[in-house]
């Protein structure tokens, strides 16, 4: 925690002296300092994945049990110019963390870096065809979304598994924004895996969204996961798996590596009616649809429909009473646990025992709401069973199994923030 404290009070530094020492007539700096702090409540109101392992006793431990998180974060916004800004933020996180049933619970600290970029605008200034971002930064492309989707990024394949609850991706690598053409949008990214064994693998991703007006969006992408790494044993494990049914067959090698495409669409009907009372957000229609590995393996991944995700959501009318009253619902047929470490690290789930789920955790869904009560004073809440992970408050989580699978076990979470 230390060396992360004298990182980013380096950067303040590097910073502070390079505005002094910068001629103002060839350059302006400008120097936003931003942060905030976050409280947020979470309580299962049924589940049957204890904290450590899928024991019942354990799991009835966790139902009705509140859990508090703490997270305060402080960040610099650098201007260089009219063309180059930076970012830098950093945070820090007190949170619960649920143990075995013979163990306390405890409290625990973390902290990370959240983000640390820099953004380059070429061409017009008004409206820049062309944008450069590198570094460690989050990225949205369905903002719609508040719970559920957004697969490109938050999924993986080989085994399958999928995401929900976050803010945008958290990405490190190059991403290059295209605007050149009325209507469309274009983003390339490279970036590289942080946090899924095996890491540091890179990924070649893009993502087009054509906007006719205010009325539709239109999004594809498609993502070449893993396609450059860093150990081809641990992407593709020297590890065979033979038939179940028949272990005489010929062995099969399976791999992390793979093709992920998405499409997605949005409506909104508020145009046809002209001026009413509904808010900004209201009766927007939005729905994304992936394919988790466009290649079938024999045994293990032989049905392509077992690798597609689907969400479907709509933002009820509200009448500005909250921003955001959205209503979403997923279903994703994969027969494996929903978890990207399935089975030590190799490029394939297990079907049997512990690591199936069958049809059980095929459906999700989640309620939620938002309102800005003043300038950046905001309130959340939520009511779900989608793919619940607790996390760690350095950017990904603290376990990879998911805490609620059947669509009967649930949970609710309420979050107040504080942004400046």
């Amino acid at each position: 925690m230390k060396r992360k404290l004298m990182l980013f009070f380096a950067t303040w530094l590097a910073v502070q002296v390079y505005a002094e020492n910068e001629n103002p007539e060839q350059k302006k700096i400008d120097i936003v300092p931003f942060g905030g702090a976050q409280y947020s409540i979470l309580q299962f109101g049924n589940t049957t994945v204890a904290p450590s392992r899928d024991y019942q006793a354990d799991s009835l431990r966790m139902i009705g049990f509140p859990m508090h998180t703490i997270n305060g974060s402080f960040g610099l916004r650098v201007g260089m110019g009219e063309r180059i800004k930076l970012k830098f933020g950093y945070q820090a996180q007190i949170w619960h963390e649920l143990l075995k049933s013979d163990q306390p619970m405890t409290k625990k600290l973390s902290s990370g870096i959240s983000e640390c970029r820099a953004d380059f605008q070429f061409g017009s200034l008004e409206q820049p065809p062309v944008q450069v971002a590198f570094g460690y930064f989050k990225y949205r492309y369905a903002p719609e979304a508040q719970d559920l989707g957004e697969y490109l990024f938050n999924s993986g394949c080989y085994p399958g598994f999928v995401f929900s609850g976050w803010e945008g991706a958290n990405l490190l690598g190059v991403q290059t924004r295209v605007n050149a053409m009325e209507h469309f949008t274009h983003d390339i990214f490279l970036t590289t895996e942080l946090f899924i064994i095996p890491a540091f693998d890179f990924s070649v991703s893009y993502i087009g969204h054509f906007i006719p007006g205010d009325m539709f969006t239109i999004g594809a992408g498609v993502m070449f996961n893993r396609l450059i790494t860093i150990k081809e044993t641990n992407t593709t494990p020297p590890k065979p798996v033979y038939n179940p049914a028949d272990p005489s067959e010929t062995a099969y090698y399976f791999t992390h590596r793979g093709i992920k495409v998405m499409g997605r669409a949005v409506f909104d009907p508020k145009p046809l009616f002209g001026k009413t009372k509904l808010g900004k957000e209201d009766l927007k229609l939005y729905a994304e649809a992936a394919i988790l590995g466009v290649e079938n393996y024999p045994y293990l991944y032989e049905d392509i429909t077992e690798r597609v995700p689907v969400m479907v959501g709509l933002h009820l009318p509200a009448f500005n009473i909250v921003d955001i009253l959205a209503a979403e619902c997923e279903w994703y047929g994969s027969p494996h646990r929903n978890n990207p470490n399935n089975y030590e690290s190799s490029g394939y789930a297990i079907p049997e025992g512990r690591f199936s789920a069958g049809d059980e955790d095929d459906i999700k869904w989640a309620v939620t709401a938002r309102k800005n009560i003043l300038d950046g004073f905001s309130v959340m809440g939520r009511v779900a069973s989608d793919h619940i992970r607790l996390k760690d408050g350095t950017g990904w989580v603290r376990d990879e199994q998911e805490r609620t699978i059947a669509p009967d076990q649930w949970y609710w979470t309420l979050e107040l923030k504080f942004e400046f």
